[in-house]
């Protein structure tokens, strides 16, 4: 290996670990950003703990948990989800969906990215609801756009602030597992 070889590499090598900090320090601040923002979400609706934001898998179980309180099943599409299911479906495809790439190439992490989309984007829909004083329905276009690009769902929830009193909204389609009945829950 003469002394250009060794330059050359050299080289590739340090811009390699200059690629790989950047990306590093990308996903590092897309991380704080993004629990910040769920702080704000989690004091918005009223949530005890907040700082459970943080936490990864488990701060989108709270957020599910939250917004589909008083469901007995979400629907999502086309397709009703019992609630139990639906806090961890995105944990339980991305698991599923890593165990078919074994055997099906590209499948899996395809149906983890489209449930991971469908799965955050009705969570979105349903924050945006909260925030817009909107129909869960009306704002599910936008929430699927969140899902694929986190930065609308940053700017949409930095840009509004709530006071906590306004009501978790349901779809229309929703099925309720108690109703409102003068401002009190019954069962």
């Amino acid at each position: 290996m003469n002394y250009e070889d060794f330059a050359m590499a050299m080289g590739f090598g340090i811009g390699l670990a200059i690629v790989i900090g950047i990306f590093l320090t990308v996903l590092a601040i897309a991380y704080v950003l993004s629990s910040l923002v769920l702080m704000k979400v989690f004091r918005m609706v009223g949530y005890e703990k907040p700082a459970y934001a943080w936490i990864p898998f488990y701060n989108s179980y709270i957020l599910a948990g939250i917004l589909s309180d008083g469901l007995k099943k979400v629907h999502v599409l086309v397709v009703d989800i019992p609630v139990d299911v639906y806090k961890w479906l995105w944990l339980i495809v991305t698991v599923a969906s890593s165990m078919i790439s074994n055997f099906i190439p590209y499948v899996g992490w395809l149906l983890s990215l489209a449930v991971s989309v469908i799965f955050h984007g009705d969570l979105y829909a349903r924050i945006y609801a909260i925030i817009s004083g909107n129909e869960v329905e009306e704002e599910t276009g936008i929430g699927i756009a969140s899902a694929f690009i986190r930065l609308i769902y940053i700017i949409r929830v930095l840009a509004h602030s709530i006071n906590g009193t306004e009501r978790v909204k349901f779809r229309s389609t929703d099925e309720l597992a108690y109703r409102e009945v003068d401002n009190d829950f019954i069962k």
